[in-house]
C-alpha cells in the first residue's frame, strides 16, 4: 500500500512547506518549546524562541553558537513554527 505524507500529514496545503535544511548543529536536543523557520536579514534559520525580560532571543541548537537577539534593525519574518513538548 503506497502512503501519501501530503494526505496524511497536511491539513493546510496553502501553508505548508518544505526546506531542506544544513548547519553545523549535531543533532536536535529534547526541549521543550517554540522552533521558528525565519528569514532573518536575508538568510533562512531554523532556532528555538526566548523571549525574556531583554527582548526576543534566536536559540542555536549548536553551543558553539551565541543567541541571536532581535532588534528593530533586524529584518525579521517568522515562516513557521512548531511547538515542542516532550512530556
Amino acid at each position: 500500500i503506497a502512503l501519501d505524507l501530503n494526505k496524511e500529514l497536511i491539513k493546510h496545503p496553502a501553508a505548508t512547506f518544505y526546506a531542506r535544511v544544513k548547519g553545523r548543529t549535531r543533532r536536535l536536543s529534547r526541549k521543550t518549546g517554540i522552533l521558528l523557520s525565519a528569514l532573518l536579514d536575508g538568510e533562512f534559520t531554523l532556532k528555538r524562541l526566548a523571549v525574556k525580560k531583554e527582548g526576543i532571543y534566536l536559540m542555536p541548537a549548536n553551543a558553539e553558537f551565541k543567541p541571536i537577539r532581535i532588534t528593530e534593525e533586524n529584518d525579521f519574518l517568522v515562516w513557521g513554527s512548531a511547538c515542542l513538548y516532550y512530556p
